[in-house]
């Protein structure tokens, strides 16, 4: 029997393409190759619908060109040309390009060992905070966790993770309800990313909770109206929402 499709898996790339795009953008070169690294290894492996898979492909053409155009990127590694539509060559580049930087980072830690302890303590630092802000959002102290939060793509990144991947597990655990705490708990992070609000809404739909799903799905359509999957989900939800006929009241009397 072939393995079922889930979507889920394919968003998960889009949105790691879209973390790509966002660290390019601050020139932090390295996080960048490796959530490339990571989105071309995910890709290998997901079966997904031929549309997805279009889509996906035209997308790391393009991050690709923007990649090889970028003036940090020409900086560390000089010129580069991609080809496209070659998912296995572009991988095995970024392998050897993280492995060049990774050496790199090896000798220097090597040479000094106090920028090794700083990294280990600043590591350390930023576990626990992260498990402060979690304490937080657990017991309802939401404005002192989003004070720590901050704007900090260090901490939001880790935190959406966790509290996204949690909820995925719990709804297909069959416990919606733990699933809607995660995902909401993700939106205490972080309201600006239409994925949460997507998977929000579909916990809703397997609650036949129409109203409520067609908020989250409209929050997140809010933050990207060309989600098409959001698009899709709405359209769903309508149907269910569309007014039944007015009937007549029954009170009994005969005229």
């Amino acid at each position: 029997m072939s393995e079922v499709i889930r979507r889920e898996d394919t968003a998960v790339i889009f949105k790691r393409l879209d973390e790509c795009r966002r660290h390019l953008q601050k020139g932090n070169i390295f996080s960048c190759l490796i959530s490339f690294r990571e989105s071309l290894k995910k890709m290998k492996v997901t079966r997904m619908i031929p549309t997805d898979e279009k889509e996906l492909n035209k997308i790391i053409n393009e991050f690709q060109e923007q990649l090889a155009t970028s003036k940090t990127f020409r900086d560390v590694y000089g010129p580069v040309t991609f080809r496209d539509n070659d998912i296995d060559t572009a991988l095995d580049f970024m392998n050897q390009l993280i492995l060049i930087k990774e050496e790199e980072i090896n000798q220097s830690l090597a040479e000094t060992e106090t920028e090794e302890e700083m990294r280990a303590k600043q590591f350390a630092t930023l576990q626990e905070k992260l498990e402060k802000i979690k304490m937080l959002i657990s017991i309802g102290d939401h404005a002192l966790a989003r004070e720590l939060i901050g704007e900090d793509d260090e901490i939001i990144s880790p935190l959406i993770d966790f509290y996204n991947t949690e909820g995925i597990t719990y709804r297909r655990n069959k416990d919606s309800e733990r699933a809607l705490q995660e995902y909401k708990k993700a939106l205490v992070v972080y309201q600006q990313d239409e994925g949460i609000f997507y998977n929000l809404a579909r916990v809703h739909v397997e609650r036949m909770e129409w109203t409520s799903a067609e908020e989250a799905i409209r929050s997140g359509l809010d933050i990207n109206p060309e989600f098409a999957e959001g698009k899709t989900l709405l359209a769903h939800i309508q149907k269910h929402l569309s007014p039944e006929p007015i009937r007549p009241v029954d009170t009994g009397k005969t005229s």
